[in-house]
């Protein structure tokens, strides 16, 4: 039976002396190559600081915390809360699955922490707790991989990784959250069992996230609920985020619980649900964000996935307090079969600027819940003549020809090469629109690529 093991690096190292010859920072060794590098195993709960060199791949065993806050089921704190700090240097792959997933024998011959087979249905995700921090320091030649470990360690695995292979990764922070009435004494359990977050400060730092590749996420961690590719539970300001991409993940690309955020160059590529999820008052700045939805052919009435889901809350006293507010600039949306646009709902007001949709051929909006709806110098091609997106801000509506998209790249003579607009206001809150504006880069294109394609670090395998 496997279970979850604090380990405090200040005491680990003589215990693990002989691993830590083969494995940084006392961590034990896999008993197979991935990837063509010896492996060491990440698994339980890690305080003090943790760094992953590049000399090593690492396995995900189960739920890994970063830093510890025990509390009950009602949120009282049961002992001390603990910080960590992971570290990731470039180039690092980072590989996990559900044990009941395997179809290829990563997990054969290897035992958990108390010497049982590792096998059965273990829940496998990497989250950060709030009063921690993660650095991801990958590079464009070097980024960070997070992926399924199915065939890993073969030397031809061909295309055996699936969505939900494993879970994802959760990134906890301090800021705030409408589902507290008291932001000061704020405490709000992730979903899953996933650590606790929430808080009332905005400008609170969860890290530096930049270059990191998430794949294969979206493991359903409780009878209800799957994770996203990448969480953002009410994550601050001062976390830098800068070059994301979530592929072929079963739910959600990222979601952004709460939080006030700001983040560059975001890419959803082929998720099986929504692309940009928003919710409890998240108020946050993207700028260069793509978005290439997956095929539904067998999607039918009870279709709900989406480009952009978004809502704030279900209570209008929530909202009233805090109002989710997502400012989205230079994006460019994707469409598939049976895929969807915009779905506003539940009191969200929404900032769309300077983008552009392509192939989504359902519909393009359904704004029925937003409450202050600003769309402004996008680009919608194809979209039907009922569209409600027809009726609101100034657009330009045309065809694909006219968009001249090579997948989400401008093409020459697209309408998308120029026609974007300045922005000068980005939140009627002052110190959001200060740090907002702080971060915008005023660019003559619409959607998120101009001359210069910036994903040529990603890879997609498809």
């Amino acid at each position: 039976m496997y279970f979850i093991k604090a380990i405090a690096f200040t005491l680990i190292f003589a215990a693990f002396a002989q691993q830590a010859q083969a494995c940084p920072t006392g961590l034990r060794p896999f008993n197979k190559q991935l990837d063509g590098k010896d492996t060491c195993v990440l698994e339980g709960t890690y305080v003090g600081n943790l760094e992953l060199s590049s000399g090593f791949n690492y396995i995900l065993l189960g739920a890994v915390f970063i830093g510890k806050e025990e509390r009950s089921s009602n949120s009282d704190l049961q002992a001390p809360i603990e910080s960590g700090k992971l570290t990731v240097n470039p180039g690092v792959s980072i590989f996990a699955l559900n044990p009941e997933k395997d179809t290829t024998g990563v997990w054969s011959g290897f035992v958990n922490s108390d010497g049982q087979p590792v096998q059965g249905d273990i829940k496998t995700f990497l989250s950060i707790t709030r009063d921690s921090k993660i650095i991801i320091k990958g590079t464009d030649l070097a980024p960070v991989l997070m992926t399924s470990a199915q065939g890993a360690h073969l030397a031809s695995p061909g295309q055996v990784k699936r969505p939900a292979d494993w879970g994802g990764l959760v990134i906890s922070g301090k800021a705030k959250s409408n589902k507290c009435g008291d932001f000061a004494d704020c405490t709000i359990a992730g979903e899953a069992d996933t650590g606790w977050y929430g808080g009332d400060d905005d400008n609170h730092s969860s890290g530096i996230i930049q270059y990191l590749q998430v794949e294969y996420g979206g493991d359903r961690v409780s009878a209800t609920k799957e994770l996203n590719g990448v969480t953002f539970n009410s994550v601050g300001l001062g976390t830098v985020i800068e070059n994301i991409a979530v592929l072929y993940n079963s739910d959600d690309c990222v979601e952004f619980f709460g939080g006030a955020v700001t983040a560059k160059n975001i890419f959803c590529y082929k998720g099986q649900d929504d692309g940009i999820d928003t919710t409890d008052g998240a108020r946050i700045f993207l700028q260069n964000g793509i978005v290439v939805a997956g095929d539904y052919p067998e999607a039918g009435e009870d279709n709900d996935r989406h480009m952009v889901e978004a809502d704030s809350s279900k209570n209008d006293a929530a909202n009233l307090k805090l109002r989710s507010h997502p400012v989205l600039v230079n994006f460019t949306f994707v469409g598939g079969v049976n895929s969807q646009g915009l779905k506003l709902r539940r009191g969200t007001d929404y900032t769309l600027v300077n983008s552009v949709m392509v192939g989504v051929d359902l519909w393009c909006m359904d704004p029925s819940g937003s409450a202050d709806l600003s769309l402004q110098s996008n680009i919608f091609a194809d979209c039907s003549s009922n569209d409600p997106i027809k009726t609101i801000g100034v657009n330009d509506f045309v065809t694909a020809a006219q968009a001249n998209m090579n997948k989400w790249v401008p093409q020459a003579g697209s309408v998308a090469l120029s026609g974007a607009t300045i922005m000068e206001e980005f939140s009627n809150d002052e110190d959001l629109d200060e740090a907002f504006a702080d971060v915008y880069e005023e660019v003559e294109y619409r959607g998120a690529v101009g001359s210069k394609d910036w994903t040529t670090w990603i890879q997609t395998r498809d």
